[in-house]
């Protein structure tokens, strides 16, 4: 019987500037070549992971940009897509304009990297990366005015705020139809990255779409991973692990690995298919 391994990536798998290590891709290698499947799970989109996730790596599926679409590793064919109406962007538009929080509108899939922005002049949002998640994209976003905008469907929106949990959950509640992802920026490792999804997207969503396309009982799901955006595909998973450098809260409610990003996979697997071989 199959079994289906999540694996998140930035944090849980690689450091900053690093690659899989050799550890990792051997236990994944193993996996694959015994019939499981494993899959990544990432807030990259196809754009942003390419340059570490690469053909001809051990890989069944990737859930990118937080489960807004699936990827099928061996035909390279995106085979599910979880995306925002222009509808549903509009509303989404309104409510962060009414909060007055900075945004983000990514583009529909494949597009996703590309994106056009709304900055507030608001001394509440000071201190954030936003203008620096801006300038790494540079050519591949521009600014925008609302007020007679044509909205188009979208694969998320992101609102970049300061790691304030009041209103964090002000918007939570505004967008009650949404799906609603914290996330730890990677750029700073301080701000907040709230990603706005289709109530169909999220890492959890998109794995129980996988497990059940491929087969697979929960009992036999595992899942690693190592900040917020994990939180619904650990707590979905029948076995999850989390990685050294997760929040205090998350160790709270998950086991955690000894080992750092090089090793953590092939740690938790070991210990998962030891326990149950």
């Amino acid at each position: 019987m199959a079994r289906l391994f999540l694996c998140d990536l930035d944090g849980t798998l690689i450091r900053p500037g690093h690659l899989l290590s050799p550890q990792t891709l051997a236990m994944m290698e193993r996996l694959v070549a015994q019939g499981d499947i494993v899959a990544i799970a990432s807030g990259r989109s196809l754009y942003a992971g390419r340059n570490i996730l690469r053909p001809g790596m051990p890989l069944s599926y990737w859930l990118f940009s937080t489960g807004a679409g699936i990827l099928k590793w061996d035909t390279q064919e995106i085979v599910c897509r979880n995306e925002l109406t222009a509808e549903q962007v509009r509303f989404a538009v309104e409510c962060l304009l009414e909060y007055q929080e900075d945004f983000m509108i990514q583009g529909p899939i494949p597009e996703n990297h590309k994106f056009v922005y709304y900055k507030f002049d608001r001394r509440e949002n000071d201190g954030t990366d936003f203008w620096t998640r801006c300038k790494a994209y540079t050519g591949l976003c521009e600014s925008f005015e609302p007020r007679g905008y044509e909205y188009q469907p979208s694969s998320q929106l992101i609102a970049v705020l300061p790691p304030d949990t009041a209103r964090i959950e002000c918007i939570r509640a505004a967008l009650k139809g949404y799906a609603v992802v914290r996330a730890t920026s990677p750029m700073d490792n301080r701000s907040v990255w709230l990603e706005i999804f289709n109530p169909a997207a999220g890492k959890a969503n998109s794995a129980k779409w996988l497990a059940k396309q491929c087969g697979i009982a929960h009992e036999d799901t595992y899942a690693i991973g190592n900040d917020y955006n994990d939180l619904d595909m650990l707590k979905w998973a029948a076995h999850a692990y989390i990685t050294p450098n997760a929040p205090d809260d998350m160790k709270a409610m998950f086991p955690v690995t000894q080992a750092d990003t090089d090793g953590a996979f092939p740690e938790a697997v070991l210990t998962w298919l030891g326990a149950r071989d």
